[in-house]
């Protein structure tokens, strides 16, 4: 996982985490007080290269004194058995590092 100091408030990260996950039509697969798992959902045809067979990520996110802690993965319950990344990881876990500070 991936480990980020929070430079705002955890409740205004929250709240910015919940308006990014609606924007992007994502789904909060499970949400408690320190811990979030989300579901992206992906078709493939809108990725950069026609080979992609990803179809969506999971982000899980932590959040324990003023630190994020994060990892995006591919979902291998939607991804086949080859998948080829075009980024999409990296992207989700930088929007959210972005939110936090």
């Amino acid at each position: 996982m991936k480990h980020h100091k929070l430079t705002v408030e955890q409740e205004v990260f929250k709240r910015d985490l919940q308006k990014m996950v609606e924007l992007n039509d994502w789904n909060i697969k499970f949400i408690s007080e320190n811990f979030m798992l989300i579901e992206t959902d992906r078709n493939y045809l809108n990725h950069k290269y026609f080979i992609s067979e990803s179809y969506g990520e999971l982000i899980y996110i932590v959040l324990e004194n003023r630190s994020l802690y994060l990892k995006s993965i591919f979902d291998f319950n939607k991804n086949k058995v080859f998948t080829v990344s075009t980024g999409e990881n990296r992207m989700n876990e930088k929007l959210i590092i972005n939110l936090a500070s």
